[in-house]
């Protein structure tokens, strides 16, 4: 199914019964689609395919001494939330999807555990060759690899071309993702991180939270596939919140938060531009 066909399907279910028909519609018609391979931490910088249940996906390239078991997203209840959550609106696109995901993942993937505990339940399993996603949520401690996968699934799911990444943030190793509107290795090329919020906040303290995305221009593009780390900014994508939702009259007395970042691809990044390609599956 093409990103239109799914947009005219999420509208023409008229009961939960449809929803729950086509989320499993879709998803067989993605896992008829995959072959077996091994991805992630230590194994891929960039992956383009859906995440089925025949692909082993590491989260991390370590569990102590030994190989982290794959993680498996077998809860179709994240991509049914996700439908319904759309259905709130009478119309979608990737702006609004993106908060739209960004209040669907935080919901299934809460963070309210640190890292150790996330470390714990992976050493956990760790004599098992996969573990499904529902284990992660059970313990709260989701991280950015869980995060990104399912973002990534979500926007396969939806049609939409999309990488997940394993680079950096500001020096630190983390996972995104990369979104292809007009498809691959067509032009814009939009950074999301789902592990990301943009925030307007007022002076009172309290906060309006949307999805983090940043649009990146070819040059920016080019410098992180050959290993770079650039510096890159919401300020426009701000500018593109305040004129979709209209903020300077629903939300007068709020001022966005402006993030300055860096962000590369690959785990090992230098910063010179004579570099191999890196990694892609």
């Amino acid at each position: 199914m093409t990103s239109k066909e799914i947009y005219d399907r999420i509208y023409s279910c008229e009961s939960q019964d449809d929803v729950e028909a086509l989320v499993n519609e879709r998803i067989e018609e993605l896992e008829k689609n995959s072959n077996e391979e091994t991805m992630g931490q230590g194994y891929t910088d960039i992956y383009r395919n859906f995440i089925s249940s025949k692909v082993h996906y590491k989260p991390a390239a370590k569990i102590g001494d030994g190989d982290c078991p794959d993680l498996l997203y077998d809860d179709v209840s994240d991509y049914v939330s996700l439908i319904n959550d759309i259905r709130k609106s009478k119309s979608y696109n990737l702006t609004s999807l993106f908060t739209s995901m960004l209040f669907s993942i935080d919901s299934s993937l809460p963070s309210n555990r640190d890292e150790r505990d996330r470390l714990f339940v992976y050493m956990s399993n760790a004599s098992r060759s996969s573990m499904s996603i529902k284990e992660i949520k059970k313990e709260e401690c989701a991280m950015c690899s869980e995060k990104a996968g399912l973002a990534h699934n979500m926007f396969k799911f939806l049609g939409y071309d999309s990488e997940l990444i394993c680079g950096q943030r500001n020096g630190i190793n983390h996972a995104y993702n990369l979104v292809f509107p007009n498809g691959y290795d067509n032009g814009p090329v939009v950074l999301y991180d789902p592990s990301h919020h943009i925030d307007y906040v007022n002076d009172m303290g309290r906060k309006v939270s949307f999805g983090y995305f940043i649009e990146l221009d070819e040059s920016q593009h080019n410098l992180m596939l050959v290993g770079n780390m650039v510096d890159l900014s919401t300020d426009k994508s701000v500018s593109r919140l305040e004129r979709f939702y209209d903020m300077s009259n629903r939300c007068q007395d709020y001022k966005a938060r402006i993030d300055n970042v860096e962000y590369g691809i690959g785990l090992r990044i230098k910063n010179n531009t004579d570099l191999n390609s890196k990694t892609v599956v």
